[in-house]
């Protein structure tokens, strides 16, 4: 990979999981301000104005249970969507769903760019085995990449 090589991807791996950290604080303050109040059931929730709360009701009908289902959701995981929803139905665990580990990802990209440069640039000899380091490293990122 070279000194250089290893110094920028580890600066981007420390940049890049910095940010994950930061995303996932502000993450689990938006969990706890959801949580203010809550009894379980948006049944018991408040509007300050009386208007508001016939005009949401009057758009959730019959639907109470599923908003209800969708909120637990969200607060579980820290995101929502029908593929959640579905697997929350199925009592899969979705504790953290949002959390991702981008900076992994990286690492693995860089290694498999690194050992790229040196199959286009190495000596003519290591290039087969240099093949399939490349295959193994994009092999790993894309496994990564799928796991997020």
């Amino acid at each position: 990979i070279g000194f250089y090589g290893r110094v920028l991807t580890a600066i981007g791996f420390w940049v890049i999981s910095e940010l994950d950290r930061l995303h996932s604080a502000v993450s689990d303050t938006d969990t706890k301000q959801l949580m203010i109040g809550y009894t379980g059931s948006i049944r018991h929730a408040h509007c300050s104005l009386r208007s508001d709360a016939d005009r949401i009701f009057e758009e959730i009908g019959p639907h109470v249970g599923r908003v209800d289902e969708t909120v637990k959701v969200l607060i579980e995981a820290g995101m929502c969507s029908p593929s959640l929803r579905r697997a929350y139905e199925l009592q899969v665990d979705i504790q953290g769903a949002k959390t991702t580990c981008r900076g992994r990802v990286f690492v693995l990209l860089c290694l498999g760019f690194w050992t790229s440069l040196d199959v286009v640039f190495g000596d003519a000899r290591e290039k087969e085995t240099m093949q399939m380091k490349v295959l193994h490293w994009l092999s790993m990122g894309t496994r990564a990449l799928w796991a997020i």
